[in-house]
């Protein structure tokens, strides 16, 4: 095991608080078994009640009950384990019969913790992973917040192929298409379709870069059509009072500052690509020590990136993702 690795068991709670149900249920079920079946009268028809009286009987058949149901669920606590490897979560259990369950890093595009009332108390709680098959949960394990941003870590760390491409050339960079840490924009500001100056797409574009910033980081490629061809970003610069790439590279920063804060201009570089007489703005986004909310029309809005896309995180989900992300 290397090691970055790290096995996790679920809480010792958990398993006394099985042990306890279980024990309830078998005192029930011989409670009942006593009462209706006459069980006494059935033992004194053997000619052992004679050398072994009933209430011992009735003892050891307890015990051996207890031993054995103890056993087993340590057992299926002690085998149901979770690994967090270089290379992906694991969840395995069983133990003659043993299943386990893999989620590559690749495949995980957030990771969340939630506690009740009771788990904060007693330390222990869920580890979210928001995959591109949707959730799993990595229930009652002991120290949520650790193991949630060790994965975070773990995913930075051992990142997929696909992150690595982010610094990869113009040329690759469209044959691979959006993904995760990819992502294209037409233009900053000028809607072609409608031939205006759009506001709404200068939004839009912001979105993205938050959302690169409150994830993993990323490349925005702006003057690119979903579809990986180039249009150029000739429409923004006429629109500019300074129309070159210094006068596009100083609108962005006004931008970016409005809506989401000279603080963070450290994690944004722009870069000029010529293809074909066309321009393409490439945005290099590494991300951020701390959260990134953007001001538009007099909200703040938390994006994060999922998959191919940016998405705004429900208020009830920010603080959960925050301490996950950044809370040390």
């Amino acid at each position: 095991m290397a090691s970055d690795d790290r096995i996790i068991r679920k809480s010792i709670f958990v398993l006394a608080r099985d042990i306890l149900i279980a024990d309830i249920i078998m005192g029930l079920f011989f409670s009942v078994f006593l009462f209706y079946l006459d069980a006494r009268d059935i033992y004194g028809q053997f000619s052992i009640d004679d050398y072994l009286p009933f209430k011992v009987f009735e003892f050891f058949v307890i015990i051996s009950f207890q031993t054995v149901l103890i056993f087993s669920m340590f057992a299926l606590w002690y085998y149901g384990t979770y690994e967090v490897t270089q290379k992906h979560v694991l969840y395995q259990r069983g133990l003659t019969w043993s299943s386990e369950k893999k989620v590559s890093y690749d495949d995980i595009e957030s990771v969340e913790q939630r506690q009740g009332i009771f788990g904060k108390l007693m330390r222990y709680g869920t580890v979210v992973l928001n995959t591109k098959q949707g959730e799993i949960n990595m229930d009652y394990i002991r120290n949520p917040l650790e193991i949630s941003q060790q994965i975070e870590r773990m995913k930075a760390k051992f990142a997929p192929e696909e992150r690595k491409i982010m610094g990869a050339p113009l040329p690759e960079l469209l044959r691979k298409g959006e993904g995760e840490y990819t992502e294209f924009k037409e233009s900053l500001r000028w809607d072609s379709r409608n031939n205006i100056l759009n506001r709404d797409l200068e939004k839009a574009v912001m979105k993205t870069v938050a959302g690169f910033m409150n994830s993993s980081g990323g490349t925005l490629l702006i003057g690119v059509d979903d579809k990986g061809e180039i249009r150029g970003v000739d429409g923004d610069l006429q629109t500019l009072a300074k129309k070159n790439a210094d006068g596009f590279e100083n609108h962005f920063g006004q931008v970016f500052d409005n809506m989401i804060g000279i603080d963070y201009r450290q994690f944004v570089k722009l870069k000029f690509h010529e293809v074909d007489g066309k321009k393409v703005c490439q945005v290099f986004i590494d991300a951020s020590d701390q959260p990134v909310y953007m001001r538009a029309s007099g909200l703040e809005e938390f994006y994060v990136r999922r998959g191919n896309a940016t998405h705004p995180l429900p208020v009830s989900k920010i603080n959960s993702y925050v301490n996950t992300r950044w809370k040390v």
